[in-house]
C-alpha cells in the first residue's frame, strides 16, 4: 500500500510539473527591420520629422503583448505612436515611430520591442529585440557631393529578425520526471517482491 501511494505522488508530481511548464510557456520574437540607416536633409534650427515603422511579428501560436520604446538615450529625439498592443498568432503590426531632429550629424539609438504572452504577462518570462537606428542628417543649405541624390532620404534596412530562445530547462525538467518515475517503479517492485518472500 505504501509504494502505491509513492507511485501516486511521483505521477501526480509530474504531471504538476509539466502543468507548472506549460503555464510558463516560453515565447519566440521576430521584427521586420532590425536596422535602419536613415539619410535625412536638415535646415540648421528648424525641425525635421522622420516617420518610420518597424514590423513586428508574432510567430508563436498564442496571444502576444508587444511594447515599443525607445532606449533612455534615444527618448529625446524618438516618439512611439504605437506603444504598446496585443498581436493574435501570426499577426504582424506596424509599430510607428517618429524621431524628430534639428541639426545636422550624425544620431543612433535603438528602439526596443518586448513580448509578454497575453495569458499570463505578470508570471511569464518575455523576449525583446531592438531596432537599430542611426540617422546621418545633411545639411540642406549645403549640397553634399559624396551621396548620390537618389539616396538622400532613403532608408536602408535589415532583413527581418527572429529569436526563438532554446528550451533546454524542459528537456531537462522531462529527464528528471522520468528518472524519478523510474525510480519509483523500482522502488515498489523491491518492496512488493520483498513482501511475497516474507
Amino acid at each position: 500500500m505504501k509504494t502505491q501511494l509513492i507511485a501516486i505522488a511521483c505521477v501526480v508530481s509530474l504531471w504538476c510539473i509539466i502543468i507548472a511548464h506549460a503555464a510558463s510557456y516560453d515565447i519566440s520574437a521576430s521584427i521586420g527591420n532590425s536596422h535602419m540607416v536613415l539619410y535625412p536633409n536638415v535646415t540648421p534650427g528648424t525641425d525635421t520629422v522622420i516617420e518610420k515603422y518597424i514590423a513586428v511579428n508574432n510567430i508563436n501560436p498564442i496571444d502576444v503583448i508587444v511594447s515599443v520604446k525607445p532606449t533612455e538615450e534615444f527618448e529625446q529625439y524618438a516618439t512611439v505612436l504605437d506603444p504598446a498592443f496585443v498581436l493574435a498568432p501570426n499577426e504582424t503590426r506596424n509599430a510607428r515611430f517618429t524621431v524628430t531632429i534639428n541639426q545636422p550629424g550624425r544620431y543612433d539609438g535603438k528602439i526596443l520591442v518586448s513580448f509578454l504572452p497575453a495569458s499570463n504577462p505578470l508570471n511569464a518570462s518575455g523576449v525583446g529585440l531592438a531596432s537599430n537606428i542611426i540617422i546621418i542628417a545633411r545639411n540642406s543649405t549645403i549640397v553634399a557631393p559624396e551621396l548620390p541624390p537618389a539616396q538622400s532620404n532613403e532608408t536602408t534596412t535589415n532583413p527581418s529578425t527572429d529569436i526563438s530562445p532554446k528550451n533546454f530547462g524542459f528537456i531537462i525538467l522531462a529527464a528528471s520526471a522520468l528518472i524519478i518515475l523510474v525510480i519509483a517503479i523500482a522502488y515498489s517492485r523491491r518492496n512488493s517482491g520483498g513482501m511475497k518472500n516474507e
